[in-house]
């Protein structure tokens, strides 16, 4: 079941979150085409941080949201909405069965879609218009080694 502490722990997490930094590598493909341009456009990415509402590169900002079985009226919900001051990469709410809300940043408010049992469908042809038209495995991947450094340093601490 939804809850108030829910919505603030979530948003709380994701401020926590959004202080940490990402970082990648070129792909195989990206080095070799940039090497054969001439453009070495792939060398902006070594070294170079992201945080996770930034969008640098062709990286897309991390998203986040809630999913839950059960939750309260739409209203009461919106009336918890207001009191929190949201992420920018709190994404969304889906209510199974009974509605979706989606933040409008610039307006400073939630959208919410009762939908009942399409709630899902609505929320899942949503999400996947989000995956499909992101591009960055072309271009960049996850810098695993720089984690894994990372986490044998901390390990040693």
């Amino acid at each position: 079941m939804l809850e108030k502490k829910h919505v603030s722990d979530f948003n709380a997490n994701l401020a926590k979150l959004n202080t940490f930094d990402r970082y990648y590598v070129p792909t195989e493909l990206f080095r070799n085409t940039g090497d054969m341009k001439g453009t070495m456009e792939y060398k902006a990415f070594i070294d170079h941080s992201i945080k996770p509402v930034e969008r640098l590169f062709g990286v897309s900002p991390i998203r986040g949201g809630i999913f839950a079985f059960d939750g309260p009226a739409p209203a009461t919900v919106k009336t918890w909405l207001a009191d929190v001051a949201i992420e920018k990469n709190f994404a969304f709410i889906c209510v199974l069965g009974k509605f979706s809300a989606y933040p409008e940043h610039k307006l400073g408010r939630w959208h919410l879609a009762e939908r009942g049992e399409d709630t899902f469908a609505l929320f899942a042809t949503t999400f996947l218009e989000l995956i499909n038209s992101n591009e960055r495995e072309v271009h960049v991947k996850a810098d695993s080694n720089r984690y894994i450094d990372m986490a044998a340093r901390a390990a040693q601490l």
